[in-house]
């Protein structure tokens, strides 16, 4: 029997089963054909049922309105008709009357029909989704996902008893009591990463010491911290986990699960530039983890090339979601001075201090941009009005063998206004293809 494996907790599952019996995650299983009976009922409904509320009512109240709109001219040949003599004019209302009534009927059985259709196909992409979540544990790889590893190293547990403590030397010091670090592997806007061991455990992890400008302002912290909370919520298999926040000695620590691999920017900086077909492949746990979060309501607010590892056992991850756009912020707020670090990225609303779901939609535009073809859209120095100005090279111009398909969707994400973009990550995936 074919075995998946649980996103939440990585237990192996029956393709059949529809929770997991270790963590009690459950597949958010819809059954399509209830989706399009219920669309039968009223337009709108069958959304509403796949939890896509906003669109079932937005459905139902143009449903509403459609009827009132159809029926004005209806009503005015109507009036006519009554008021008119007998004459020929009267003849050729009465003809448009009886053509417009049969054409009033057509257009709302159309709209019914189209209502079942979209929740029956709404209900089949939700069912998609959540196919990929549950990855297959072995067996031939999906074109949806990045080929697995096929003999992935177990998840680390260690059991700590009384006869085999860790040991650690004397001269370390230990963050928490139990975090060793080893090495520093980074360093970034949001300040220095390490390697560490984590004693307790005895697994490796990594850790992000965060910048004086964060840990030494309370305010600043805080939000900063009430920030990491909820990011450390989230759980998926395309996004790098917090195990851990820590605040010591005047300093804050994020522990972070320990990823092996490179992520893009290291990629696009030793090849000069991925094939579309290479950055396919890692679209697909980026959109998975944008979709995750945005449904959480957390925003990325930095994705960029260095915040998504690609793993050869995991596929692609992304990192730090909200919370280095929450540090950058702090840092601007307590130095006065911004923080410029991300602007190649960052939409034209972030710029203004706003942003939403279709923000990061803009930053993986100028991402897949700058990993097809080895640079970034916007050069600056002035970003703000060369984004509000669109300009920046289209990909055909750059790669003769360019997919135009693929031109349009980069130029529809790096659209300066958020109305003319992808309105959902889900939306590009489709668009995409992955």
């Amino acid at each position: 029997m074919p075995m998946l494996q649980c996103p939440e907790c990585k237990t192996e599952a029956s393709d059949r089963a529809t929770v997991c019996l270790k963590c009690g995650y459950e597949k958010n299983l819809k059954i399509p054909l209830i989706a399009a009976l219920l669309s039968s009922l009223w337009p709108g409904l069958g959304h509403i049922y796949l939890g896509k509320a906003r669109d079932g009512i937005f459905m139902g109240l143009k449903f509403l309105m459609l009827p009132f709109l159809l029926a004005i001219p209806i009503l005015g040949l109507a009036f006519l008709l009554a008021i008119l003599p007998n004459s020929s004019l009267k003849l050729l209302v009465s003809a448009i009357y009886i053509f417009f009534v049969p054409l009033f009927l057509l257009v709302i059985l159309i709209f019914w029909i189209l209502g079942m259709y979209r929740a029956y196909r709404c209900a089949e992409e939700i069912n998609r989704d959540e196919a990929r979540k549950w990855l297959p544990t072995k067996g031939g790889a999906s074109v949806l996902q990045v080929p697995s590893n096929p003999n992935p190293e177990p998840k680390q547990t260690c059991i700590v008893s009384e006869i085999q403590k860790p040991t650690v030397s004397e001269n370390k010091t230990l963050i928490a009591g139990k975090y060793e670090l080893l090495r520093q592997i980074g360093q970034g806007g949001m300040g220095l990463v390490y390697e560490a061991k984590d004693h307790s455990l005895g697994r490796r992890v990594a850790i992000k010491k965060m910048r004086p400008e964060v840990a030494m302002n309370p305010k600043e912290k805080a939000r900063f911290l009430d920030e990491a909370k909820i990011v450390a919520q989230l759980r998926h298999p395309s996004i790098v986990d917090i195990h851990e926040i820590i605040e010591e000695s005047n300093e804050v620590y994020l522990v972070f699960e320990y990823v092996e691999g490179q992520n893009l920017a290291e990629m696009i900086a030793k090849h000069g530039k991925l094939a579309a077909a290479e950055m396919g492949s890692v679209l697909g746990g980026v959109c998975r983890a944008l979709a995750f979060a945005h449904s959480k309501k957390v925003i990325h607010r930095d994705l960029k090339p260095s915040n998504i590892m690609v793993t050869k056992a995991e596929g692609a991850k992304v990192m730090d979601f909200g919370i280095a756009g929450q540090a950058l912020d702090a840092m601007s707020r307590v130095s006065r001075v911004e923080t410029a670090g991300t602007f190649a990225y960052m939409s034209p609303e972030q710029h203004l201090g706003k942003w939403d779901a279709r923000s990061d939609i803009y930053s993986l535009g100028a991402t897949i941009y700058e990993a097809l073809t080895g640079d970034i859209p916007f050069r600056g120095p002035d970003f703000l009005a060369q984004k509000e100005r669109s300009v920046f090279k289209p990909l055909t111009e750059i790669l003769p063998d360019c997919n135009v398909r693929l031109n349009e969707i980069i130029v529809r994400c790096l659209k300066p206004d958020p109305k003319e973009r992808f309105q959902t990550i889900e939306e590009f995936a489709r668009a995409a293809g992955v």
